[in-house]
């Protein structure tokens, strides 16, 4: 089952407005936070912030063992564009955020 993400914690960790609306345009006020949106998102939002914002202590060291694992796996194939380095994030956030909680 996915956790639901809302504009309401965006706008709490203190999102800057192009990244608050482009979550309303995509999601709405809130949704449930799924694979495919995340990765829908992957090309436009920045993961890293999201991480360190929205993310329990807990979640945000899963989410960064998962984007060590992928650079490393990165690093093996071209990425031109850095769409699969995003596409990484995005999914470790999926992972860490509907996670255990602390």
């Amino acid at each position: 089952m996915s956790r639901t993400l809302t504009i309401d914690k965006l706008v709490d960790a203190r999102a800057c407005p192009r990244e608050t609306a482009l979550f309303r345009e995509m999601f709405g006020d809130g949704n449930e936070c799924t694979l495919d949106r995340c990765l829908q998102a992957a090309p436009h939002f920045d993961w890293i912030f999201a991480s360190r914002r929205l993310l329990t202590a807990k979640q945000y060291a899963h989410f960064r063992a998962l984007i060590v694992a992928a650079t490393r796996q990165l690093k093996r194939v071209a990425d031109k564009g850095g769409e699969k380095r995003r596409r990484a994030y995005a999914q470790a956030f999926f992972q860490a955020f509907n996670g255990p909680e602390e």
